[in-house]
């Protein structure tokens, strides 16, 4: 009912209202199952790590907080990771991540938390890691351009490994239509360039 109330506060969007329509019931299902068997999810966790902080039942001593994968935290992180450090004004926040690698908006991740860093942690001193040793330089050049599509992401400039140097195209699209399958081109040209098992999506 809530988070009905925030959608209609904030947007008409019919698409979100939808998706209440079928989700709402689900999750009143979800938490029913939880309180009869006695159990908590992931998100209870942090908001309970988030209270016994809050309400002083556990005092965090904490000069160092390190988190890895940062681009995937959401809000509750945040606010917990914000309270951690509130307990000691002389703690240290070192984080590891990559926007341009963030996929958990589906679980309540918000890169904002990234692309924003300083406005939401302070004082912040950055160190831009730029080498991949990943890919070449035409997977690099093409998922750059295809990312910063996004005006949202971190604009930057990867260097690749000069091992990994090529002049040839490394990403192929192939259009589909009624008069042409490009499947049989596709599986033929990676028969050539590696023969062994391949699974098609």
């Amino acid at each position: 009912a809530e988070l009905r109330r925030r959608i209609d506060a904030t947007t008409k969007d019919k698409r979100q209202q939808l998706f209440l329509d079928l989700f709402e019931g689900v999750c009143e299902k979800y938490e029913e199952k939880l309180l009869t068997d006695n159990q908590i999810d992931f998100d209870d966790m942090i908001s309970g790590a988030l209270k016994a902080v809050q309400f002083g039942e556990y005092v965090p001593r904490f000069r160092y907080i390190i988190i890895d994968e940062f681009q995937d935290i959401g809000r509750g992180r945040a606010e917990l990771i914000k309270a951690l450090r509130n307990n000691d004004a002389g703690s240290k926040l070192y984080c590891v991540g990559d926007d341009w690698q963030s996929i958990y908006r589906f679980t309540g991740s918000d890169i904002s938390l990234m692309t924003e860093f300083s406005k939401h942690s302070g004082y912040t001193r950055e160190i831009k890691l730029t080498q991949t040793f990943r890919f070449n330089n035409k997977i690099s050049e093409f998922s750059t351009r295809f990312i910063l599509k996004n005006k949202k992401q971190i604009s930057k400039v990867l260097k690749t490994d000069k091992n990994n140097y090529s002049d040839k195209p490394q990403v192929l699209i192939h259009w589909r239509s009624k008069e042409n399958d490009p499947l049989p081109d596709i599986l033929a040209v990676t028969a050539e360039r590696d023969p062994g098992t391949v699974y098609i999506l």
